[in-house]
């Protein structure tokens, strides 16, 4: 008998007892996970599911496989490679990876998963299905901020707000790197897209913290030599600008929907006159995706405002060059070209 947990953070196993009026039993590997701080799957879902329990949340263990679909014809255990939690709602069901320490758990199918089944044990074990992904699972949400300096430069300020398995994804990269670095490898990121950027300032929050959005802020300058320069678009085109490969021989997937919001504001400059300098496409959408954008004058302003959605689904590798293409149409038309007159 110990005292109820009710905290279990991502980062690594701490743990807080807190008196909740009873006490519960947890099963001697949970134990022994609180104890060491450590364990694998199933230490961390037998703890987890106690936990849930002790609170009277019925959630029940469950074992899938990671590394392909489960085959509903064939009832074997072998099948299964990995043990997760199960916790039953109104009218779904949320599956739990406790090993996962980058994605929110709960809010999504987890990954490697969806689409498979999950065989949840107990009195009568049943083999279930693990949703699909969907819209909102995997996304990024851009605001950016221009402005022509005294200098003959360009400041820009862009905020990237990346949610579910992007989230997940890049916080598996941030986290590797010391908070001394940062800077230095932001500066490196950007270059590969635009490489006279020069970065002033890079600003990441909740790369330990799965359980928030994960939030990147970046401060750098371009230069403005004639008057004419390209919206940037550093967070877009690092995630949906993909090289040519015209001898590509194997096929690929969408496995999950990836969804952008963009808006960026270019600040009038003083006593000149900003103005879109060549024509480009406002919507297109294909079997990869869609997207639509708008352009606004505010103030003075210019503001564009694009939104994206990926599709879900494999294709063959002869569609791979139409895939890039339909990608580096919509980057074209997020980095549009500009005229200070």
């Amino acid at each position: 008998r110990i005292e109820v947990i009710s905290r279990y953070v991502q980062k690594e196993l701490h743990y807080e007892a807190i008196e909740f009026g009873r006490r519960a039993y947890v099963p001697k590997p949970a134990r022994q996970t609180l104890r060491d701080r450590y364990g694998d799957c199933k230490d961390h879902s037998v703890l987890l599911y106690s936990m849930l329990n002790a609170v009277e949340i019925p959630a029940r263990l469950a074992l899938v496989n990671i590394n392909q679909q489960v085959l509903t014809s064939m009832p074997n255990i072998d099948q299964f490679d990995h043990m997760i939690v199960s916790v039953p709602l109104e009218n779904e069901r949320l599956y739990i990876d406790t090993t996962d320490k980058d994605l929110r758990l709960g809010r999504s199918p987890p990954r490697y998963m969806a689409g498979s089944h999950a065989l949840v044990l107990d009195e009568t074990s049943e083999l279930l299905p693990i949703p699909e992904f969907g819209i909102g699972d995997s996304a990024l949400q851009v605001e950016r901020e221009v402005e022509r300096t005294a200098g003959n430069e360009l400041n820009v300020t862009e905020i990237g707000v990346f949610s579910g398995h992007q989230a997940a994804d890049l916080r598996g990269q941030l986290r590797e790197i010391e908070s001394s670095e940062m800077l230095g490898t932001m500066q490196r990121w950007v270059a590969d897209r635009y490489s006279d950027a020069i970065v002033v300032d890079a600003f990441v929050d909740n790369v330990f913290e799965a359980g928030n959005e994960l939030v990147v802020e970046l401060q750098y300058r371009l230069p403005l030599d004639d008057g004419t320069f390209k919206l940037p678009g550093f967070f877009e085109a690092t995630f949906l600008d993909y090289e040519r490969q015209p001898d590509r021989r194997f096929g690929f997937e969408l496995p999950i929907p990836f969804s952008v919001s963009t808006v960026t504001t270019v600040r009038q400059p003083p006593s000149a006159k900003l103005k879109v300098a060549s024509t480009k496409a406002d919507a297109d959408e294909s079997r990869f995706g869609s997207w639509q954008r708008k352009i606004d004058s505010k103030s003075g302003n210019l503001v564009l405002k694009l939104e994206y959605t990926s599709g879900q689904a494999e294709f063959a590798p002869e569609e791979y060059g139409e895939f890039a293409e339909f990608h580096r149409k919509l980057i074209g038309s997020i980095e549009q070209p500009m005229l200070i007159e």
